[in-house]
């Protein structure tokens, strides 16, 4: 239990951003020198411009400069080496924060990192120990301010949200507990002061409460409530005593509160997730630096600069790209009028000329997209961003949103779901692997449930298998080139096959039946894939041709954007869709672009090495000096660690393998895209007509035909 214990703490204490950011090419607003792996670690004003540390070392921002890069750092956080995450700034000296050794450097940049002798804080009741190794807790925000060190942290020793708000001298002694509950940031004040934004109530999302606390006094002082609700983890604030201005986070948005408490909207964030320990920096008065998951945003803290028209969008959701995107974007608010990508009613508010939304977001299969762009239904995009994108396309997608070389829809996802299969477990029963539905149909019937191995983790309904089938019947259709007909004796033997399978009865409240031939799994995710395919080709997506002897149907939804041509937001359109895809990270790109990486591997494959390296000491450490039955369980979780060491990371070492990668670029080259046919058969009553023979109140070449008549009728209507 003690490695698995420790292990999980260092992969809370490791995870300093939710992943590595992209470098742009955007406007100023957006620092983001990130390169691939990169990760941000810190951040404070200096020198009249911005220090941030990232893993690879200095970067400092000057208005008006590129990013420069003062010095790269090589050194470990987990070899003793005076590294610093954690940045601030007290009076021109430089101080940073050492995650793991709970001590503070302070430190000169002048040739290259120059730091002083380590300070090392007294954090009793903030260790984490399991009994091999000690980890200080990871305060979420660390600031320099009039000669006293200040470390805000989130959780308490329980893992509560309660939090612990400590100072010391710059000696690193006179340590002082500051009991003002529930405090979720912190900023230089007036005077010496340090302003202190606090929740209400635990985890509760509301008003935050605004107090200036007198470190000389040990006094606090109510100055307010915030006008906007705050939350735990994205709470960012600022003072700026040039313009005697509080500056909040709400969400997404930048609040502005003067001296007589009345508050504005100054700025969009592009995302609500704050990067705590990088939280903001006041680079001068009027101009911050907003540090989140995505890398560095910088903001004019000018209202007159937000634009008064929203940009919206018709379908999605705020994903990643997304945050991206609108980081680049500050002055406009972004917002969607429906969480998924809805086509019903999308050409009718079209016809009408409705201009509510600027841009939206639809499934290919979910209407006749060349139909849509014939008629004028969707505006051509126009930047080199989005040209680009559609250039470096597989040829399949860019014609479906291209019409004479512009690009109409923008495709800016796709996705696989298909069946999986246990490959080591089918192998160890001696089963072969079905082919075709016509296989898996009589698998199914001749499966014996023995209780040890189920067939199924989450057995499918039979109305599950029908639409698997006529799904399948479309995409051989397409792929073949042949119109759609389902009274066609092959379809008609597959619906009399699966008309005589029986299912075995499953209560979806029982425990899921672990071990499964065919376990449950959703969309085809590249990183799951390969883990599986490491740790013994567990789960194996399964792709089936209809009849025994074809090639497989690997049907891909391909996601798209268009701009409404009434849309009174053209510019500020095609910038978001612009940003939306030079976003697009490489996971996403596989089975977007035709040419890409060879592997991706690990962003933080180093510092995993690393991180087992120091596990490793100090497992040998607690075995050399243990005794009795402790001394012998840890010898033998030190003899199965080293022995399983190299073996483990190597299995770790890629986030997509290159096997893994020539197999979505196979299947990319063999994927039948779910366009409107898709959906014209399913408006058509698919799975209501021929469900009825299935349940015996029609025949089944009946009801093949009543299927083509009604597809027919659409067909005809549309048309």
């Amino acid at each position: 239990m003690t490695s698995v214990k420790t292990v999980l703490i260092f992969a809370l204490l490791l995870c300093l951003v939710c992943g590595p950011a992209q470098a742009l090419t955007g406007p100023k607003e957006l620092l983001a020198p990130l390169t691939k792996g990169e990760q941000l670690m810190g951040m404070t004003a200096y020198e009249g411009g911005l220090l941030a540390r990232t893993s690879k070392g200095f970067y400092h921002y000057l208005e008006d400069q590129e990013p420069q890069l003062l010095t790269a750092f090589a050194g470990s956080f987990f070899d003793g080496s005076p590294n610093v995450a954690l940045l601030t700034a007290d009076g021109g000296q430089l101080y940073g924060y050492h995650p793991y050794q709970g001590a503070v450097y302070p430190f000169s940049l002048t040739g290259g990192f120059q730091p002083g002798a380590a300070i090392p804080l007294d954090l009793t009741g903030l260790i984490h120990t399991d009994g091999v190794m000690s980890i200080p807790q990871q305060p979420s925000q660390f600031l320099a301010f009039a000669g006293r060190f200040y470390l805000l942290f989130h959780q308490d020793q329980d893992g509560g949200m309660e939090g612990s708000l400590l100072s010391f001298d710059l000696a690193g002694a006179d340590r002082r507990q500051i009991d003002i509950p529930l405090v979720r940031q912190m900023a230089p004040f007036e005077a010496g002061q340090l302003l202190l934004l606090s929740e209400k109530e635990s985890g509760v999302v509301g008003p935050g409460v605004l107090r200036s606390y007198q470190p000389a006094q040990g006094h606090w002082t109510r100055v307010g409530e915030t006008g906007q609700p705050i939350q735990t983890f994205s709470a960012g604030l600022l003072y700026d005593p040039g313009l005697k201005t509080v500056y909040y986070q709400s969400g997404n948005r930048l609040y502005a509160r003067d001296e007589a408490g009345q508050e504005s909207l100054v700025a969009h964030l592009g995302s609500e997730h704050g990067r705590g320990g990088a939280g903001m920096a006041l680079i001068r008065s009027g101009l911050m630096a907003f540090g989140h998951e995505l890398g560095i945003s910088i903001r004019q803290t000018e209202p007159a600069q937000l634009s008064s028209s929203p940009l919206v969008i018709r379908g999605g959701y705020p994903d990643q790209q997304h945050n991206l995107a609108a980081s680049l974007m500050p002055e406009v608010q972004i917002s969607f009028t429906e969480y998924q990508h809805r086509a019903a009613g999308l050409q009718e508010a079209m016809v009408l000329g409705e201009d509510s939304f600027d841009l939206f977001r639809l499934s290919l299969g979910e209407l006749d997209t060349d139909a849509l762009m014939d008629k004028g239904y969707a505006r051509a995009f126009e930047s080199p961003g989005i040209k680009s994108h559609m250039d470096r396309l597989y040829p399949a997608l860019k014609a479906a949103g291209s019409r004479e070389g512009a690009a109409y829809l923008v495709p800016v996802a796709v996705t696989f779901s298909p069946l999986y299969i246990n490959e080591a477990l089918f192998a160890e029963k001696g089963l072969a692997v079905p082919r075709s539905l016509m296989e898996l149909f009589a698998l199914i019937m001749e499966y014996p449930e023995d209780g040890e191995t189920p067939l199924f983790e989450v057995p499918p309904s039979r109305e599950e298998l029908l639409r698997l089938l006529w799904e399948s019947w479309v995409a051989r259709s397409i792929r073949q080139g042949q119109p759609l007909a389902f009274a066609d004796p092959g379809f008609v033997g597959l619906l009399e096959q699966l008309g005589r399978v029986r299912l075995a009865p499953w209560n979806p409240q029982e425990e899921v039946r672990a071990g499964a031939l065919f376990p449950f799994g959703n969309e085809l995710n590249p990183e799951y894939w390969s883990s599986y395919r490491a740790w013994g080709r567990q789960m194996e997506p399964l792709f089936l041709p209809v009849f025994e002897g074809e090639a497989p149907l690997p049907m891909a939804e391909v996601t798209l954007m268009g701009q409404n041509p009434h849309s009174r937001q053209a510019e500020a359109a095609n910038t978001y869709v612009d940003y939306y895809v030079r976003a697009t990270g490489e996971v996403a790109g596989l089975a977007l672009y035709q040419e890409g990486p060879a592997a991706i591997e690990q962003a933080n494959l180093e510092m995993m090495k690393e991180r087992a390296t120091l596990y490793l000491e100090a497992l040998r450490k607690a075995a050399r000096e243990a005794e009795g039955a402790e001394k012998s369980n840890l010898e033998l979780q030190l003899q199965q660690y080293e022995d399983s060491l190299e073996e483990n990371l190597e299995k770790n070492r890629y986030l997509v393998s290159g096997e893994v990668v020539a197999d979505i670029r196979a299947l990319m080259g063999a994927a039948v895209l779910r366009d409107h046919r898709f959906a014209q058969v399913s408006a058509a009553g698919a799975q209501s007509i021929l469900g009825r023979a299935l349940s015996g109140q029609a025949g089944y070449e009946q009801a093949a035909r009543e299927l083509d008549q009604r597809l027919a009728l659409i067909q005809k209507e549309q048309e």
